[in-house]
């Protein structure tokens, strides 16, 4: 049961960081500066002001609905595996991370898509 434990609050923390910078880009926009080390960083998004911002409303808004869905998702999927072996949660949490993973990157590939 330990085990499981940490593998759902390992799984939860990509969920609830989209979520967090979802909502920090939401409500704070996009950083002042482009040339800084945080923000939307991709190649369209850096080329003018209004695609900054445009990526930074964007993807705001993507990442709140996807870590939203992202959470209860993680831990419907993880319930599955409650009673299973260390090796099988791991096995599984590791695939449920990937998907994380995955997601995450669709999210960044239609915002650079839509600028």
């Amino acid at each position: 049961m330990g085990f499981w434990a940490f593998t759902l609050i390992t799984n939860l923390i990509l969920p609830v960081l989209i979520l967090l910078f979802g909502i920090h880009y939401g409500k704070n926009g996009a950083p002042k500066n482009i040339e800084g080390h945080s923000g939307f960083r991709s190649r369209r998004a850096t080329k003018s002001w209004d695609a900054w911002v445009f990526a930074h409303k964007l993807a705001a808004n993507i990442w709140r609905i996807t870590g939203i869905i992202m959470i209860p998702v993680t831990v419907v999927l993880m319930a599955f595996t409650i009673k299973l072996s260390v090796e099988a949660i791991n096995i599984y949490g590791a695939f449920v991370f990937l998907l994380q993973g995955l997601t995450f990157v669709a999210t960044i590939i239609h915002v650079e898509n839509q600028i």
